[in-house]
């Protein structure tokens, strides 16, 4: 048997009184004592002489070991710990409901982690169980006076009276040592077959993170915070609708794709804005031969062989036209005969048209008009899929939500 009691807050003394079984694996007959408890509720507070709590049940315990989870009455035990034979740990919540005391009925007392120095009793002081509470037996003279009973004068009684007796075969054959050793052989047996049958204590399983409440009972609970998050993604359409967006009520413009240059006339609105520029014709026609830029064609009426070859092979079908924006009175040009001009680069037009503008009536100046559309663009919005859940925190802004949840895992 083991006990041992300590100071404890909340209380003057606590004990703790069990019977460990001869395998050091199984508690019997616990019993928790709490002398002189303060128990209170509010402003309201009482003192309890002597509280106890005892169980008769039989709980497993590796020695040294822990038993996770006991309850006694009103009497919890957290994380009952034996490290060795010295030494026992536990945290105790006494929990008081007693109607027939109105005074008491409610109160909870919650006592801090304790350790209780334990030492060991000679057995043989639990040998003679009470119907009381067998678990808590004090070491009294008791004990000593069973070892005098246990002496047998009666075997010494037995060979007086049959001496008489003994020379008869019969007797000798039917030894009387077997009933004798049957009783004494039965009690060793009983205490072993006894820790075989009883289930090795596990350990504490760690459940896994869950968003379920821990049940009743659970230990060691432990919560987190996870995050998901959304991304707000926008885009713009020159369409009014589009799937899987929403109008956010905004709207824009912009210039579309501008029209070709066009001799037609166009004014400006506000669906479409209109330029205007000014052209100016430049020609020359190649020599077939040798590929020589001439003012003038060959044929039966126009005898101009080519400038460069003197040959004939200067056909008019063969023009070059280059349409270009700047004036011809910008350009490096130089006379050349038949009241053409020649470009630097071999290009030719009519002297007379040197200083002339878009509106002069030439055919060789125009004045050109491209239009461009003005589109209205409409904004719209959606929201992302929400991202895995994550430990990492994360802060909601104008473009994310962030929506969270609460994660517990605790042992059993």
């Amino acid at each position: 048997m083991f006990w041992g009691s300590v100071p404890g807050e909340g209380a003057d003394e606590i004990s703790m009184r069990f019977i460990l079984s001869a395998d050091r694996k199984t508690i019997h007959h616990l019993r928790i004592t709490a002398t002189n408890l303060e128990a209170s509720s509010g402003n309201s507070s009482v003192r309890l002489s002597q509280v106890s709590f005892s169980t008769e049940a039989t709980e497993e315990v590796n020695f040294p070991g822990t038993v996770g989870h006991l309850t006694l009455g009103k009497c919890d035990i957290f994380d009952l710990t034996f490290e060795d034979e010295e030494t026992a740990h536990a945290r105790l919540v006494f929990g008081l409901e007693q109607p027939s005391i109105s005074s008491l009925s409610g109160f909870t007392v919650i006592l801090p982690e304790v350790t209780i120095p334990l030492e060991a009793v000679d057995a043989s002081a639990v040998a003679k169980k009470t119907e009381t509470d067998p678990a808590i037996v004090e070491p009294t003279p008791e004990p000593t006076s069973q070892p005098t009973k246990k002496p047998t004068p009666e075997p010494t009684k037995k060979p007086t009276s049959e001496p008489t007796k003994q020379p008869t075969p019969e007797p000798t054959k039917k030894p009387t040592s077997e009933p004798t050793k049957k009783p004494t052989s039965e009690p060793t047996k009983q205490p072993t077959p006894e820790p075989t049958k009883q289930p090795t204590p596990k350990p504490l399983r760690q459940s896994d993170w869950s968003t379920d409440l821990p049940p009743a009972g659970a230990v060691d609970v432990q919560q987190k915070t996870q995050y998901s998050y959304a991304d707000k993604e926008t885009t713009t359409s020159t369409s009014s609708s589009l799937s899987g967006w929403t109008f956010s009520g905004q709207t824009s413009t912009q210039e579309g794709t501008p029209s070709s240059w066009s001799t037609t006339a166009a004014t400006s609105s506000s669906t479409q804005r209109v330029e205007t520029r000014v052209v100016y014709r430049l020609y020359y026609y190649p020599c077939s031969d040798c590929g020589y830029h001439n003012a003038f064609y060959y044929d039966k009426d126009h005898t101009n062989k080519c400038g460069g070859c003197k040959g004939t092979n200067v056909p008019k079908g063969n023009q070059k036209k280059n349409w270009q924006t700047t004036p011809y009175s910008q350009l490096s040009s130089s006379a050349y005969g038949g009241g053409k001009r020649k470009t630097s680069d071999g290009w030719y037009f009519n002297a007379s048209d040197m200083n002339k503008g878009p509106d002069s009536g030439c055919d060789y100046i125009k004045r050109q008009y491209r239009t461009i559309p003005i589109e209205t663009v409409y904004h719209y919005y959606r929201w992302s899929d929400y991202s895995p859940w994550s430990d990492t925190p994360v802060s909601e802004t104008s473009t994310r939500k962030v929506k969270t949840r609460t994660l517990y895992r605790y042992k059993y």
